[in-house]
Order: structure tokens, then C-alpha cells, then sequence
């Protein structure tokens, strides 16, 4: 392999996508966030494209991504061989990469097949300095300029780019159908005013200790008590805080009493407890309570929560400044002290 070669392309990082994506499991769906980067795997070499494509055929059916279902897949389709045999296949697989870096190798990938159309629109222009003639020069620099744009835009800006009319008539006729608020506060008057829908973000914002945790999690509770999924990242508050404002607010106990425990405990508390504990239990209430939330993680979960109960669930992060989107650790932010909150 030329040293070009090994400048405009990264064999390690298509493995470790591939890889991931042989040893999906249904608690990670790997294959999901590849496809979201490499789309029909145009970036990939040519065998490993044709793995990507056997991948994609099974995700598609919701059969499992592993390695002897994907080996069946590309005999059946006469490619086996030209994507490297079985043994091929065993190697990607042992390249895998760990579960929330699919993304990360499958952007470099495509960014390596990026630089190789750069390159190739650079060579293009190159060779056409050598042939035009002096008078079609403006020309030749718009049609390069053209090509550059291209690039630069990426063709995947299609999609979202029409006149407005084009989708009008659509819209129109999907007005006839009600829409269902995607998720609910518990207070009426509030969800009257934000009508909440698939896709809104909303900010709940406030000066330190004004109460926005409980004010969000009292929004999960409503929430969940409906039947609709919901998930909530709680940075700011560990397990047995979050547990104890919960049965609190639902059992009508002191906080205080939980927080002390033991004797505390009055004899009422724990009759009105029990008494809300199994609608507790049964709620589609998921929690996470670790200090390091990444946004790779929360779109795992939400993949996961979407697999298991066939919705999107609520998703509330408390809170969003404490988010840890660089490798370093967030683990002793909880013990530190954590940052002025601007908002959940």
C-alpha cells in the first residue's frame, strides 16, 4: 500500500465499525449508529462495503447482525468471497470497537472518503489547467467553484432542500388527523401552553436550589403515569435521593423522615408506602443515575427504550450543563460541587 494510500483511508477505523456492528447485541444497537454516519457505506472499501450492505439487509428484518447470520447472507448473494470469506469476517468481528465509539470511527471514515473526493475534485481542476484554453478560464474556475460547493454542502443537504409548496398539500391533509401531545407535565395549564411534541427541546431554567430537579421529576412521574415511556439521566441527585423525594411526594411522607431513616419512619409512613409502592413499580419510569452522560449514551438508551416499548420516550437530563461531551471524566463533578444551573 502507497503511503497516498494509507493518507486518504483507515482500514483500523472501518474494522472497528464493522466489528461493532458483528457483535451488536439488543442492548446496543450498533448497526443504528453506524448507518446514521455511513448511510449506504459508499465510504467503505469495496469488500467492506459489501459486508456494510449484508449488515444493513438484516437490520432491516430485525434479524440479529451476527457474524455466521451476515456469513449466510453474503453467500447467498454470491459476495462471501469478494468481502474476504469467513475468516474475514472473524476479524472484524475481534476489531470491534466499544459501545459508544461506533460513531467516532464511522465519522472518520467518512471523513477519510471525504478527503479522497476533495483530492480527486483537486486533481480534476489540476488537469483541466492544463487543457483550457485561456478564454474558458472563468469558466473552468465556476465549474470548480461548482464542485467545491458540492463538497462542501455534502449531497445529503438534498434531502432537506424544496420549495415550499412542494410538501404543502401534504401537511395539509395530515391536519385532519388530531395530533397527540408526545408528552405531558401533569400540570394542565402548562401543557395547554407547551403542546409538547416529538423533537421539542425545552429548557427548565432558574437560579441554584429554586427546585427545577423536583419540579423534573415530578414531570416524569405525571408523565410516566399516563403510559407513556420515560427516561431520566440524574446527574445532580444519586439513587436514594431521587428514590426518597419519589415516595415522598407519592405516600404524602416527610422528606425528612426518609432522609433520617430508622426510627424516623413513623408507623403511618410506612402504611401509606406500601400502599404506593406496586403503582410505583409498574410505572415506565427508567432512571440513570450515573455521573458521566455523554449524548452517545442517552441516544443508546433511547434506542433501547424505543426497542422495548415500541415509543420514544420523555427524556429529562438533569442537567444538561453537567453533560460530558469530551473524554474527560465527569465522576467527582457530583462530590465537587457542580456549576451554577442554568436549567434541567
Amino acid at each position: 500500500m502507497s503511503v497516498q494510500e494509507l493518507a486518504t483511508e483507515s482500514p483500523e477505523a472501518e474494522a472497528h465499525v464493522l466489528g461493532a456492528c458483528l457483535m451488536a447485541t439488543p442492548a446496543y444497537d450498533a448497526v443504528a449508529d453506524a448507518a446514521r454516519v455511513l448511510g449506504d457505506g459508499a465510504a467503505l472499501s469495496p469488500a467492506n462495503e459489501l459486508v456494510w450492505r449484508a449488515i444493513t439487509r438484516l437490520h432491516g428484518r430485525s434479524w440479529p447482525t451476527g457474524v455466521p447470520m451476515v456469513e449466510a447472507e453474503l453467500r447467498s448473494t454470491g459476495d462471501l468471497d469478494r468481502a474476504g470469506g469467513p475468516a474475514r469476517l472473524s476479524q472484524l468481528a475481534m476489531a470491534a470497537c466499544g459501545a459508544g465509539q461506533v460513531e467516532h470511527y464511522a465519522e472518520l471514515v467518512q471523513g477519510f472518503a471525504a478527503l479522497r473526493r476533495y483530492q480527486g475534485a483537486l486533481a480534476r481542476a489540476q488537469q483541466t489547467a492544463r487543457l483550457v484554453s485561456p478564454t474558458d478560464v472563468p469558466d473552468a474556475i465556476r465549474a470548480h467553484q461548482a464542485d467545491l460547493d458540492y463538497l462542501a454542502v455534502g449531497a445529503e443537504a438534498d434531502e432537506h432542500f424544496g420549495r415550499l409548496g412542494d410538501d404543502l398539500h401534504e401537511h395539509v391533509k395530515a391536519l385532519e388527523t388530531p395530533t397527540e401531545a408526545a408528552a405531558v407535565t401533569g400540570l394542565m395549564d402548562l401543557d395547554a401552553v407547551l403542546k409538547m411534541r416529538p423533537g421539542n427541546v425545552i429548557v427548565v431554567a432558574g437560579r441554584p436550589a429554586m427546585g427545577k430537579s423536583a419540579f423534573t421529576l415530578g414531570i416524569a412521574l405525571a408523565n410516566a403515569g399516563t403510559g407513556r415511556p420515560t427516561l431520566v439521566h440524574s446527574m445532580e441527585m444519586g439513587k436514594s435521593e431521587v428514590l426518597n423525594r419519589v415516595l415522598a411526594a407519592r405516600a404524602r411522607v416527610g422528606l425528612h423522615h426518609l432522609m433520617d431513616g430508622g426510627p424516623a419512619v413513623e408507623d403511618g409512613d410506612w402504611t401509606r408506602m406500601l400502599r404506593v409502592l406496586p403503582d410505583l413499580m409498574k410505572l415506565p419510569l427508567w432512571m440513570d443515575y450515573a455521573a458521566r452522560v455523554t449524548p452517545s449514551r442517552v441516544r443508546h438508551r433511547i434506542k433501547a427504550l424505543n426497542r422495548e416499548t415500541g415509543r420514544v420516550p420523555l427524556v429529562i437530563i438533569d442537567y444538561v450543563q453537567l453533560m460530558d461531551t469530551t473524554s474527560a471524566t465527569a465522576a467527582s463533578r457530583r462530590t465537587s460541587g457542580s456549576p451554577t444551573s442554568a436549567g434541567n
